[in-house]
């Protein structure tokens, strides 16, 4: 885990997009679940912590029109985590979180490349992770995944996920949370 300062503003500016994506957008849209992701991985700088998620995504009717200069290709993800060997007096610590993500296809990653990018209210069964108080148990994430498609119907993909979560300052302290995970997910 940092030991450097909170990162208060970022923390803020991240908890004001959840806020206003969840509470407007994801009750306006009904959504059917569009892919399961599996992701293993650990925290980034933490010792000897590990884990994994299972991730939902759900493809919304359509992207709201305020929305769109995001871009229009938007899903809402949900995703429960189990880290193993993350607190000393309990053998597991989980995370749940869910928020809204955009998948962007730059041309430099071909047809079957992209990046997606969200963010979502997480909640942490824990406030003491590996030692380190978080501060919370209610956390703002923001993601980043590099993906490639799989497969002549490109159903599959693999992707390198990084995820920052952090109470954005609204408890102290707030050191923030960085985690580094290995996807493989399937489009149903």
């Amino acid at each position: 885990m940092r030991t450097s300062k909170p990162c208060r503003l970022t923390g803020r500016v991240t908890a004001a997009v959840a806020g206003v994506f969840l509470f407007t957008a994801a009750p306006l849209q009904a959504a059917e679940l569009d892919s399961v992701r599996l992701r293993v991985g650990a925290p980034a700088e933490v010792g000897d912590i590990d884990g994994g998620a299972l991730g939902l995504t759900f493809e919304p009717a359509s992207t709201p029109a305020w929305l769109g200069w995001i871009g229009d290709d938007m899903h809402y993800e949900a995703a429960l985590s189990l880290w193993t060997n993350a607190d000393p007096n309990k053998d597991n610590v989980y995370t749940t979180h869910f928020g809204p993500a955009w998948r962007f296809r730059p041309w430099p990653l071909g047809d079957r490349g992209f990046l997606e990018a969200g963010t979502s209210i997480a909640y942490v069964s824990e406030q003491r992770v590996a030692g380190s108080d978080l501060g919370s148990l209610w956390h703002f994430t923001t993601h980043a995944t590099l993906g490639y498609e799989l497969g002549t119907e490109r159903r599959w993909h693999l992707g390198f996920r990084v995820r920052h979560s952090s109470n954005a300052g609204f408890a102290s302290p707030n050191p923030g949370l960085d985690i580094v995970m290995l996807e493989l997910g399937y489009q149903l």
